[in-house]
């Protein structure tokens, strides 16, 4: 009889633990759905759509005007609240037209036949494609988040391999690239071994080099390298649309008060007004029918859970916050290129808390300030080393600034003469930072940027 009373509070624990963990990573406009939901299925929750006063109105126009009137995105946003005031009665986002990539591929998901593990896995990872179509999550990672086996997990990333669209659920280009090289019948062998072995020589136009290692004909290689430009290298674009564009929906806005201190204010515009009803309150103090107060203590528990759950989260939140400003105070002075290196455990090592719970804080949250909207993911950024001249001592910089330094450079190049990935290295390398071709070039293609052969043929068709 111990044994299983052990075992029953284990498993109570544990469905406590990850509802909790459920509701730390919800946006502010998540946890809203999640709870107008929940109040449907808890007689014991009253719940009131947030109020849209005339007071809230006022207080986000002047956080707008102060936060930069100049800024061009802000702007937007202000310009687009606007609208909405005048033209929407509900004061209801604009939402894009046809599915995305996300409800997309969960109906394709949904026709399966899975294990229970497998489909909660596979759910998870269309859920983790992002706006490109790559899957952001590893099995590992879905297998831990999702409580689920290595196999499940496994077994879930490939189904989502195997969906429409082709090449989506690939953890990068070259992977995406294969994907759909290998769907073609028959199979281009030479454009998936380019793909697989040579795809940045592709990209600095380098055919001979290729039609060398592969060895084959460069006419060969011409007929690959043009199948593989026929590829659609992000197969999650073509959900999105510009006419609606989303908003992004800050959940704080960060501020300087008259002190010249930086302050938090939590975006309480899509808060709810959450309740325990009182009626059911006196079905459990009067006597009665147990049955009834045996399910209305059921409900009021798990009331109680929620709403601690919800202020453990705002409490979490503003401290893990509060660290980064903190911690990047020479970024919200200065703006985009003055990010310090920082890790999640720097705060979970602070705070006392795993870093899993920091993950969970700021995963899909965004603040606003005057440089305009940031999710929080961005001000982690790893640590590249730098060398100075004159002594043998070293010292970090962040990833963001090399970025910035990087298409700083390009931009002041002749664009008759681009400068090369390797050449980027070694003016980094002249300045103190020490980055590899290779570092370049993944920095580059983060942000966009075209390679060598590719930034000279656009130069020249303009």
């Amino acid at each position: 009889m111990g044994l299983n009373i052990n075992l029953s509070q284990k498993l109570n624990l544990s469905q406590r633990l990850v509802l909790s963990a459920k509701i730390l990573q919800m946006s502010s406009v998540e946890l809203n759905d999640y709870l107008k939901e929940i109040s449907e299925n808890n007689p014991v929750v009253e719940y009131s759509e947030p109020e849209y006063n005339d007071s809230c109105f006022d207080m986000l126009r002047k956080k707008l005007e102060w936060l930069d009137s100049s800024d061009e995105q802000n702007r937007y946003y202000y310009t687009s609240y606007k609208e909405d005031e005048e033209n929407n009665d509900n004061w209801n986002f604009r939402v894009d037209d046809g599915d995305t990539i996300e409800e997309y591929l969960l109906s394709q998901i949904n026709t399966q036949k899975l294990s229970p593990d497998v489909l909660t896995a596979a759910r998870f990872a269309a859920k983790s494609v992002n706006n490109k179509g790559y899957l952001s999550e590893t099995p590992a990672s879905i297998s831990a988040l999702c409580n689920v086996s290595k196999i499940s997990a496994e077994k879930a990333v490939e189904l989502i391999k195997t969906l429409d669209p082709p090449g989506i659920g690939a953890s990068d280009l070259k992977e995406c690239l294969s994907i759909q090289l290998k769907l073609q019948q028959p199979c281009d062998t030479v454009a998936l071994d380019i793909v697989e072995n040579c795809l940045e020589l592709v990209a600095n136009n380098q055919l001979k080099t290729i039609a060398k290692q592969l060895n084959t004909t460069l006419d060969s290689v011409l007929d690959a390298v043009k199948n593989i430009k026929s590829l659609n290298p992000y197969p999650g674009a073509g959900f999105r649309t510009n006419d609606s564009p989303n908003y992004i929906v800050p959940d704080a806005y960060i501020y300087k008060n008259p002190e010249g201190e930086y302050e938090i204010q939590l975006n309480d515009s899509y808060s709810p007004i959450i309740k325990i009803n009182s009626y059911y309150k006196k079905i459990v103090n009067e006597d009665g029918d147990s049955q009834a107060k045996e399910y209305v203590n059921t409900k009021f528990s798990q009331a109680e859970w929620i709403l601690q759950c919800i202020e453990r989260r705002r409490s979490t939140f503003l401290s893990v916050l509060s660290l980064i400003i903190n911690k990047q105070k020479n970024f919200f002075d200065n703006g985009a290129g003055n990010l310090s290196p920082m890790k999640l455990s720097d705060i979970s090592t602070q705070l006392e808390i795993h870093e899993s719970t920091v993950s969970r804080a700021v995963r899909d949250k965004y603040i606003q300030c005057r440089h305009g909207i940031f999710p929080l993911s961005y001000f982690f950024t790893s640590a590249v080393e730098t060398v100075s001249k004159n002594s043998s001592s070293s010292e970090t910089v962040s990833q963001d600034k090399v970025k910035h330094r990087i298409k700083e450079i390009i931009d002041s190049e002749d664009k008759h003469k681009p400068y090369s990935d390797r050449v980027i290295s070694e003016m980094l390398e002249n300045e103190g930072i020490s980055v590899s071709r290779r570092t370049v070039a993944k920095y580059r293609e983060a942000m966009g940027i075209y390679g060598t052969s590719m930034r000279k043929d656009f130069f020249k068709s303009c």
